[in-house]
């Protein structure tokens, strides 16, 4: 299925547009990392339809779930297709549904997944540290950027499950959000949750208004990773990035 969805998103002139604009690189749709669910695909969750699709995986490789990112060009002809197989009613419900959200995923237990551990695991074991991001993006633009050992928590806190995994890989924990207030509160709770598990922690701060994958297309993803094994070498526990 991934495979149809990835021909699809190599044929779509708007779709491979709006990757350039987002800085993702096209060998993401070659490794089946980014797909794209056409209007009229056949797929049980309709809420994907014309929706920008990342497989959830487990640490093995099998997908869980899919996860959609809104495309705004795609908006139209998902509504019409709503109205064509559905009742007015529903059809008004999923077009709501498909508006109101910029991700929508695939039920799936985000407490114990991680997005993006299967391809990050071998760099995790050899660097020794995982790079922990909250965004599906955030990890795809990380990894293309020298920073293949980036894992991302998908819109929930750093769980007990979540470090378990975790430590079967390596033993520490470096957290770049958002460089918002929202970010600074969630590094708060996965230092604690992290501690508790005996996993050493670190934080990047980033500088008001960046996000990670922002961050690293403009500053330089090699600059980052040298930035934080740096931390790591003077066993420092934060690195607030000031611009």
């Amino acid at each position: 299925m991934m495979a149809a969805f990835c021909a699809s998103l190599s044929k779509s002139k708007d779709g491979l547009a709006y990757m350039a604009e987002r800085n993702l690189p096209l060998s993401l749709i070659e490794d089946g990392a980014l797909g794209l669910v056409p209007p009229y695909a056949n797929h049980w969750f309709p809420l994907l339809r014309g929706r920008l699709v990342t497989p959830i995986r487990d640490s093995h490789g099998r997908i869980r779930a899919f996860a959609g990112r809104i495309l705004p060009f795609m908006r139209n002809t998902v509504a019409r297709v709503y109205r064509e197989y559905n009742a007015p009613e529903r059809a008004q419900e999923l077009i709501d549904r498909w508006d109101g959200a910029k991700w929508i995923n695939e039920p799936y237990p985000k407490r114990k997944l991680l997005y993006n551990l299967d391809r990050a695991k071998p760099y995790i074991q050899d660097r020794g540290y995982v790079c922990l991001v909250e965004g599906y993006f955030d990890a795809l633009i990380l990894s293309a950027r020298h920073m293949e050992n980036t894992s991302a928590l998908c819109g929930t806190s750093l769980t007990e499950h979540h470090a378990a995994l975790l430590s079967r890989y390596c033993d520490q924990v470096v957290s770049i959000y958002d460089g918002d207030q929202a970010g600074r509160e969630a590094i708060e709770r996965a230092r604690e949750t992290a501690l508790a598990s005996g996993l050493v922690f670190r934080a990047v701060i980033l500088p008001t208004g960046y996000d990670p994958d922002e961050f690293a297309v403009e500053r330089g993803g090699r600059n980052l990773r040298k930035a934080i094994e740096g931390m790591i070498e003077r066993d420092e526990h934060e690195l607030e990035i000031k611009i």
